[in-house]
């Protein structure tokens, strides 16, 4: 059998990331490979080489057989312990990989329970971890959390305290979930525990500060003013209604129930701009950025770019996200998804694909070092 090699894609963004490959055939500098491990096309055609640097280079299998025997000696994932961070947790009996989902401002994580069905039918290999942000819903005992970095420190704790083996996870952030999510990435590796990928949807790279217009009035409107502001922004129809409904069963601006539902979402907020500003910290992780065309909170547009505050319409989302990963960075764009129809199952089929056709492909390599290095 022939040697695997390792790709080095020749765009400069791409100059980091390392995908093994088994070469099939060589035809002068013209090699069809077929990809083993990585993110990438899984068969083609490269050239090994570009005004006279090396694209490619063969190297031993031994350089990536560790990597895909770590992953596949988890086998099954052993089930969490009980957390008031896990909305609906519900362990699957086959998964081999856990997906850790942050949720948008003011989105109870018990309201996407369905996922867990979801994955169990569709992507058993994949189990959803879907995060309670403290201050919320069951996970009211833990203070709100204004700072991403410091909320990514209190979930790598929780996370990490469940199990013996956490296993190989990827993370998932939806708005300012994103930001969320990318903060817990670094959090992990800086434990030793590096996400296989990071999936970000609805929002810009942690660098852009979110700022609609008229921003300081609408942040010292009341409960009520900054509840109906906040849902005719971020929420559905019938979320609206609910809202409205909730309002008219109230004691007022004053109410309790209104006040602490307020102080939330603003928290929230501020998570999504606690990054805004600061020099951009890089994952070793593939990152896939998946955004709507109609998001009227992050369109997909090039105008309107202004240093790292951005006013509608917004920074294009996926270029944002492009200095804060070494590894491979990819986007979904969807045409006629609005901001709240974007977390549905729609994102998560995007994301379980191509997380699942990721093990595949480790999986692949496994095999391919065990034919190669047979057990003696």
């Amino acid at each position: 059998m022939v040697p695997a090699i390792e790709v080095r894609p020749a765009l400069k963004r791409l100059a980091d990331s390392k995908s093994p490959s088994q070469e099939l055939t060589l035809h002068g500098e013209r090699l069809h490979y077929e990809l083993l491990s990585g993110v990438g096309p899984t068969h083609g055609w490269v050239s090994t080489t570009l005004q006279g640097r090396a694209l490619m280079e063969k190297v031993g299998v031994q350089n990536y057989v560790a990597d895909a025997k770590d992953w596949s000696a988890y086998g099954v994932l052993p089930p969490l312990l009980a957390s008031k961070w896990l909305a609906k947790y519900e362990h699957g009996r086959s998964a081999r990989c856990r997906l850790v989902c942050f949720f948008g401002a003011g989105h109870d994580a018990v309201g996407f329970a369905n996922w867990n069905q979801y994955t169990a039918e569709h992507f058993p290999l994949i189990e959803p971890l879907l995060v309670t942000l403290p201050g919320h819903g069951a996970n009211r005992h833990v203070a709100l959390q204004e700072d991403a970095q410091a909320l990514a420190k209190l979930a790598a704790d929780e996370l990490l305290g469940l199990t013996d083996k956490f296993g190989p996870f990827a993370l998932l952030g939806f708005s300012v979930g994103a930001t969320a999510s990318y903060a817990l990435a670094l959090e992990m590796i800086e434990r030793g525990h590096k996400p296989l990928k990071l999936y970000v949807a609805g929002r810009a790279g942690p660098r852009i500060r979110y700022r609609p217009p008229a921003f300081e009035e609408i942040w010292a409107l009341d409960s009520i003013g900054w509840m109906r502001w906040f849902v005719a922004n971020f929420a559905t129809a019938e979320d609206v209604k609910r809202t409205e409904r909730l309002i008219k069963l109230s004691d007022g601006p004053g109410d309790g129930l209104l006040k602490s539902i307020a102080s939330s979402q603003k928290a929230d907020m501020l998570i999504g701009d606690s990054l805004a500003g600061a020099s951009p910290l890089v994952i070793d992780s593939d990152l896939h950025v998946v955004a709507s065309r109609a998001d009227e909170v992050w369109p997909a547009e090039e105008t309107a770019k202004s240093g790292n505050h951005c006013d509608p319409p917004y920074m294009d989302c996926a270029e944002t996200w492009q200095p804060f990963s070494r590894g491979i960075v990819t986007s979904k764009y969807f045409d006629e998804v609005k901001h709240s129809e974007l977390c549905t199952e729609l994102l998560l089929e995007e994301v379980c694909c191509d997380l699942s056709g990721l093990l595949d492909r480790q999986n692949m390599a496994k095999q391919v070092a065990e034919n190669m290095y047979p057990r003696r």
